[in-house]
C-alpha cells in the first residue's frame, strides 16, 4: 500500500499476517534467523522504492511528485524479548529507508493518534 501523508512523505506499507513471526529459531548456534516472509517483504519494499524512484522523473509532468519514499513492514504480534531486541537491531541498520514494526506497535500508535481527536 502506497500512502502520502499530510507532510507529503511517501510511505510504502507491506502487511504480513500478525500470526507470522519475523524470526525463527535457527539450527546453527541457536540464534534467530529471519523468516522467508520477512525477507520477501524487504525485497518487495526495496523493489517498490526503486521503481518509485525510477518513475519519479515522469511524474512531475502529471502533477505528481515523489520525495524519498520509505517502507514500513508490519509483521508479527506479541513477540518475545529476544525477537524484539533483534527487530530493533535490524531497524538500526535499515533506517531511514525501511522499518519493521509489529501489529502491537501499529495498534499502539493508532490509539495515540485517535486519542488526539478527543482533545479537539
Amino acid at each position: 500500500m502506497h500512502v502520502i501523508n499530510s507532510f507529503g512523505q511517501n510511505k510504502i506499507f507491506e502487511f504480513k499476517s500478525p500470526n507470522l513471526s519475523p524470526y525463527k529459531q535457527g539450527d546453527e548456534y541457536k540464534r534467530l534467523k529471519a523468516t522467508k516472509e520477512l525477507l520477501e517483504a524487504i525485497d518487495e519494499i526495496i523493489s517498490y522504492i526503486r521503481r518509485t524512484g525510477l518513475n519519479a522523473n515522469f511524474l512531475p509532468q502529471m502533477g505528481l511528485k515523489i520525495i524519498e519514499p520509505s517502507g514500513i513492514i508490519v509483521i508479527g504480534y506479541n513477540l518475545d524479548a529476544e525477537e524484539i531486541t533483534l527487530l530493533e537491531t535490524w531497524n538500526q541498520f535499515l533506517y531511514p529507508h525501511i522499518r519493521i514494526i509489529t501489529y502491537n506497535s501499529l495498534l499502539s500508535k493508532a490509539k495515540q493518534e485517535i486519542s488526539l481527536f478527543d482533545k479537539i
